[in-house]
């Protein structure tokens, strides 16, 4: 038989109902399925959590992370503005020597212009100070040759300012002089390549280029003497003043033993130079160390 028989007895009697044999099935697998329903239900619920509490997580990280960036970025353009401070400070002293150094073609200012005096007297510390302040010597420790050259930058010039060095291998560069990183471009293969610009003291400023690797960045101040980077073969190198290229060889072969290399030329008005930085020496005693080291009496005029 398909059917089966339900019966159901209450006050009113016995009731009966016929129902099919598949019944049970049919009520075994709606269960079943009721079960697996809320079984996966629960399932992808877990799931679902999980994913939320990952993003919860995530966001969490990122907010962290923007944070440390704003207040990093923060700092950043607080360290760029004062930079710029310094750099605003640094043009203006220079407009404020030109001034004394009569070196514009077109001034039509007359100026008193200071005697130089004996070169070799001048006082230890100034010196120093100068050869500090003012590109001089080689930009490399060691290398195989070096001879004037043009500017890969600005051929046009046909004049031979700077010096191309011809180096063993992988060569640190060393800073001429102290002054602050005012340019520097990477991943550029034409004219100078990557090169560093500096701007010391004065107005005076160097360029190193065809860098293979550079190491400060953009308003970064550096020392004399100090690793600014690396080339692998070759170095070009150029002093300028007021922006404008000068003949290097007399800067690279300055030095204290070789003092007077500079001051032939004429161009410069070095008595005023020389006496302005004087000037800065006596009134901030710029690097005394150790007096006894150097036997200087403080107390005496620092000219001749």
């Amino acid at each position: 038989m398909d059917k089966f028989i339900i019966s159901i007895a209450d006050e009113k009697g016995l009731h009966q109902f016929h129902a099919h044999k598949h019944i049970k099935k049919i009520v075994f697998f709606g269960i079943l399925g009721f079960i697996i329903i809320v079984t996966l239900s629960f399932w992808l619920l877990s799931i679902l959590m999980s994913s939320i509490d990952e993003i919860a997580l995530e966001q969490n990280i990122a907010v962290s992370e923007y944070r440390y960036l704003y207040q990093q970025n923060k700092s950043l353009k607080n360290q760029i503005q004062q930079k710029s401070n310094e750099l605003s400070m640094i043009y203006q002293k220079i407009q404020d020597l030109e001034s004394i150094l009569s070196t514009q073609k077109n001034s039509k200012k007359v100026y008193q212009k200071r005697e130089l005096g004996d070169i070799e007297a001048l006082d230890l510390r100034l010196k120093t100070l100068l050869l500090n302040l003012l590109p001089n010597g080689n930009p490399v420790a060691s290398f195989k040759a070096k001879a004037p050259s043009l500017s890969a930058e600005y051929p046009r010039r046909h004049q031979k300012l700077g010096y191309s060095y011809e180096l063993l291998g992988h060569t640190p560069i060393i800073a001429s002089a102290d002054g602050v990183v005012e340019f520097v471009r990477t991943n550029y293969r034409r004219g100078y390549g990557n090169y560093i610009r500096l701007s010391h003291s004065f107005g005076f400023g160097s360029i190193y280029a065809h860098m293979s690797e550079i190491l400060p960045k953009r308003g970064d101040f550096v020392k004399k003497g100090e690793v600014i980077g690396y080339i692998n073969s070759k170095i070009y190198y150029e002093i300028s003043f007021l922006n404008k290229p000068i003949e290097s060889k007399n800067y690279i072969e300055w030095s204290n033993d070789n003092f007077g290399a500079i001051f032939t030329d004429e161009k410069m008005d070095w008595g005023d130079l020389i006496y302005t930085i004087s000037d800065i020496l006596k009134l901030q005693n710029y690097g005394i160390q150790d007096d006894a080291k150097y036997g200087i009496d403080i107390t005496k005029e620092i000219m001749p």
